[in-house]
């Protein structure tokens, strides 16, 4: 490949990657100060323009108290209160509306310019429309709480943030097949383990989605225990038990506070095994595995006991990102 273009699909990577984890960052905020539902229309060209002025500001208020979460929860609030929360959620969608732009306009440049295959052409495609994609989903989410419930679908949510991070994956993906030739584990037993303990982060990211859109991190503040046991088996009365273990937050918040424990366990264990059979290529990539998951357990922890204080919740939803990317890294 042409050096140039390498440079030039290397910097459009990156910039992707690195918009896209910004919007996790301000994505966490907007939720975590419930702003996300100040906005009650999408408008892809002309909402990037704020409410310009008193009368504008008025008509948007006007707009989001007819919404169920103003009249239910939020029927105190004044304009100055709906401004702060308007802020985080405006943030985010230009955040949005520029990470298209920069997935979709140096695309052109590859198609129209560069000398690349065609199917290479068609693979780099898939990122403006993945992008283009968490676009439409973010507003399918939003749209779930507009009508009756004043809260967002928490699958809704966990999709949302899951596309989030197969836009930073697939982006880290191209990224690392541009410049590493030789993989970073070479024993195939343990890739595989690697793969499933990778596919059981996913499962426990998406448990995290869950918990942060059911609120499951607002009761049962201690650890390991939930209050007086491990696992308070009258949750299971509250339906059968697929409904359950998927809709009930303390359920939900079991569920991703001990998947990510059996992830690390599991990470531990694999850099023991790798270093009694003497593999020392694999060593660094596993040991950097446990370390980060070892420091996110331990940030799931603190926001869990801290009643999820802001600043560790979003330190926790960014660094299961930066996890995750090191799990990309691992498995090139």
């Amino acid at each position: 490949m042409n050096k140039n273009i390498k440079l030039y699909l290397s910097v459009w990577l990156i910039f992707i990657v690195i918009f896209t984890s910004v919007m996790v960052l301000v994505g966490g905020i907007t939720r975590l100060t419930e702003s996300g539902l100040s906005m009650v229309t999408w408008r892809p060209i002309t909402g990037i323009l704020p409410p310009l002025g008193s009368e504008q500001w008025q008509q948007t208020f006007m707009d989001y108290q007819k919404t169920p979460e103003f009249i239910k929860k939020n029927s105190h609030m004044t304009l100055h209160d709906f401004k702060s929360i308007f802020f985080w959620e405006y943030i985010h969608r230009v955040l949005g509306r520029l990470t298209g732009l920069v997935a979709l306009m140096p695309f052109f440049g590859l198609l129209f310019f560069s000398r690349l295959p065609g199917r290479d052409k068609l693979k780099y495609f898939s990122l403006p429309v993945l992008v283009g994609g968490q676009g439409c989903l973010g507003w399918y989410m939003v749209v779930s709480g507009l009508v009756d419930n004043p809260n967002v679908s928490h699958f809704r949510l966990a999709a949302h943030l899951l596309m989030a991070f197969l836009i930073v994956g697939v982006g880290l993906y191209f990224l690392f097949d541009l410049h590493i030739k030789k993989r970073k584990i070479d024993s195939l037993k343990i890739r595989t383990l690697v793969k499933g303990m990778f596919v059981c982060l996913v499962l426990q990211i998406m448990y995290g989605a869950f918990t942060a859109g059911l609120k499951g991190g607002h009761g049962f503040n201690t650890f390991p225990k939930m209050g007086d046991a491990f696992f308070p088996l009258e949750f299971l009365n509250s339906g059968s038990f697929m409904m359950v273990i998927v809709n009930h937050p303390f359920v939900v918040q079991f569920m991703h506070r001990w998947l990510g424990i059996l992830v690390w366990v599991f990470a531990g264990c694999l850099f023991v095994y790798n270093f009694k059979r003497h593999r020392k290529s694999s060593a660094p990539i596993l040991g950097s595995l446990f370390l980060a998951l070892t420091i996110q357990v331990g940030l799931g922890i603190a926001t869990l006991l801290s009643f999820v204080a802001i600043p560790l919740a979003v330190a926790h939803q960014l660094f299961a990102l930066a996890v995750f990317s090191l799990f990309i890294y691992a498995l090139r």
